[in-house]
């Protein structure tokens, strides 16, 4: 079951700081929202709170009849941190035959305690799409990029190049609100506002900020995967 963050973490995100599958193009991926079942549309329920992206990855996906899908490989977002939507990986056994689709984000129903998550599809309309494989390098969105790219990426602050790890990624309202940064120096892991990620920095993510200001920033609390 997903975790909310913790109240002193969610109130730090408003204030402000001073001075797949290996080779999945998401932009060639089918879009399921496209071949979704014939069925009414389900009732909007917003991912309520601040949510982790760890606690997303994996997450059970289920279908207008409430049979199995899958589970979220990954999500989608815009530089600025904006959701677009996520990478479902469906079918299979043991990872061979499986497929990989996109679903838009607003499509998601997330169910009451959040343990799994209901999509407009059938076990059917699923494997019936087609899964396409390109070069991660050739895709033609440059403006998207998957959310396990900034994970374990090296931080650069202003003044301190090679400072941290990216260890999760906080999202509320659709929107990346908050990256979890563990210190290579073994500090506490700190809570940094998102900075727009450029997804050609490849295992690199700079953020406008000193040491200094770093060193104010509150400590995480909860459990860190990357520690």
């Amino acid at each position: 079951m997903l975790k909310p963050m913790s109240m002193m973490a969610v109130l730090l995100l408003a204030a402000p700081l001073p001075g797949f599958a290996q080779d999945l193009d998401p932009s060639e991926l089918p879009i399921a929202s496209e071949q979704r079942a014939e069925s009414p549309p389900l009732p909007r329920n917003d991912l309520p709170g601040a949510w982790r992206v760890t606690d997303l990855l994996g997450m059970e996906t289920r279908g207008m009849n409430e049979d199995d899908i899958g589970e979220i490989e990954d999500l989608l977002l815009t530089p600025s941190g904006r959701v677009e939507g996520v990478i479902i990986e469906g079918g299979g056994i043991f990872d061979i035959g499986d497929t990989h689709f996109r679903m838009d984000w607003h499509e998601l129903d997330f169910t009451p305690g959040l343990e799994w998550v209901k999509i407009p599809m059938t076990e059917e309309t699923v494997q019936g799409l087609a899964d396409p494989l390109m070069d991660w390098d050739e895709r033609l969105t440059l403006w998207t990029w998957r959310a396990t790219e900034l994970l374990d990426s090296t931080v650069h602050l202003k003044d301190a190049p090679g400072y941290g790890i990216v260890t999760d990624l906080i999202i509320e309202d659709s929107q990346a609100r908050a990256v979890l940064v563990a210190p290579k120096n073994g500090e506490a892991v700190k809570v940094f506002p998102y900075g727009e990620y450029d997804p050609m920095m490849e295992g690199d993510y700079e953020l406008p900020y000193g040491r200094d200001a770093a060193g104010r920033l509150e400590e995480f609390i909860g459990d860190d995967p990357g520690r």
